[in-house]
């Protein structure tokens, strides 16, 4: 995704199950190597309220997830 410095940014993701899954949104500062949870980033979308400079190998992923099992959403790439 592609935003101007300053700009929000809005990364959603859609999912459905039963019992009703979780949402939690991740980080990778290390080009997808790792990813780390965002505190409090649980609903089906996330807002970068105010995009900077940032490395351009920043991703964000959703991690969705029930007693069933896991599933993760593609990486996107904030740029």
């Amino acid at each position: 995704m592609l935003v101007a410095p300053g700009s929000s940014a809005i990364f959603t993701v859609v999912a459905s199950g039963s019992p009703t899954p979780t949402v939690q949104w991740q980080l990778s500062v290390d080009g997808g190597m790792s990813y780390s949870p965002i505190p409090g980033a649980t609903s089906l979308s996330y807002t970068v309220m105010s995009a900077m400079l940032a490395s351009p190998s920043w991703q964000y992923q959703a991690v969705i997830s029930n007693y069933v099992g896991l599933a993760f959403s593609n990486a996107a790439t904030l740029v």
